[in-house]
């Protein structure tokens, strides 16, 4: 997959998910995945798609995913937010919207 074709597809996933069609940008961020395995936001997007989804352990893995990839990127451990008791951070849940 070209970069251009990976650029459209995000263009589409994030028209798809600002539309609330969740299951088409997940599946458009599946795809982009598949192409680029090692794309932290891709993954942090696919968390936020997940959770809208109410498909919790799902997102919670894809935020891990994430941030096992790139733990030093500022913006993502920023909105970094806890699951379970207020405030208290336990896995890498977040939410990265553009």
């Amino acid at each position: 997959m070209t970069d251009d074709d990976l650029e459209s597809i995000i263009v589409s996933a994030g028209s798809a998910y600002s539309d609330g069609r969740y299951l088409e940008a997940l599946d458009l961020y599946e795809k982009a995945i598949a192409a680029r395995p090692t794309n932290a936001i891709l993954f942090a997007n696919r968390a936020a798609i997940l959770l809208r989804l109410d498909r919790l352990q799902e997102a919670l893995g894809s935020a891990d995913r994430a941030i096992e990839l790139d733990s030093t990127w500022a913006k993502l451990k920023s909105e970094v937010y806890g699951v379970g008791a207020p405030c208290e951070p336990q896995s890498g849940l977040f939410i990265i919207v553009y």
